[in-house]
């Protein structure tokens, strides 16, 4: 994401209306994300921050209490040498199992004109390899439209649909079909990739 797009992003996040918490309760619930009846509680004893950032506060917060259903990627990774393999595990983890990526391993090449991190990984026995930008210790978030694409090469239904979240500096992700995707972004008003 270049700056231009994420000042846009932090713009229409930062600006959009509130929405009541038992609204998005009953939103989150009716696309089948899972909100327990503490987690609930915990939200409604303070539920001015959840309101004023509808859907992307509460998504995060139950990411960050380790919901199978959502993953709060950081874009900022703490261990540069080890990010993409990190990533790619934890996003095994939100398919349960469905998707296994073998074989991961990554390596800056230097040989061209620009620097790259080459990802790789093995998806149903069929080798992939992604150049990815070398941005220090930061995530090239493209990479999920490449794991979308091998998804789909794979016969797989499901894809990793992303939001943008400024409060993580990265993205929530979700690993569902393209067509809860546009469920999602119906109810929530919130912009999804999926591909």
């Amino acid at each position: 994401m270049n700056l231009d797009d994420f000042a846009s992003m932090m713009a229409s996040q930062l600006h959009r209306a509130a929405v009541p918490l038992q609204r998005q309760l009953d939103t989150l619930k009716r696309l089948n994300l899972t909100v327990s009846p503490a987690q609930e509680e915990a939200l409604q004893a303070d539920p001015g921050p959840y309101e004023r950032e509808p859907y992307t506060a509460i998504l995060t917060y139950l990411a960050r209490e380790g919901s199978p259903q959502v993953l709060a990627v950081d874009s900022e990774a703490a261990e540069a040498g080890t990010m993409y393999r990190d990533l790619l595990s934890r996003l095994q983890a939100l398919t349960g199992g469905e998707v296994v990526l073998a074989d991961v391993r990554e390596e800056e090449d230097t040989s061209g004109s620009d620097t790259v991190r080459r990802v790789h990984f093995t998806l149903q026995g069929r080798p992939y390899a992604y150049d990815a930008a070398a941005l220090g210790n930061w995530l090239d978030l493209d990479l999920f439209a490449f794991l979308n694409q091998a998804l789909e090469a794979g016969d797989f239904r499901k894809r990793f649909v992303t939001v943008d979240d400024a409060r993580v500096q990265g993205l929530l992700v979700f690993y569902r079909t393209p067509e809860w995707a546009r469920f999602f972004a119906a109810g929530t008003g919130l912009t999804v990739k999926d591909t």
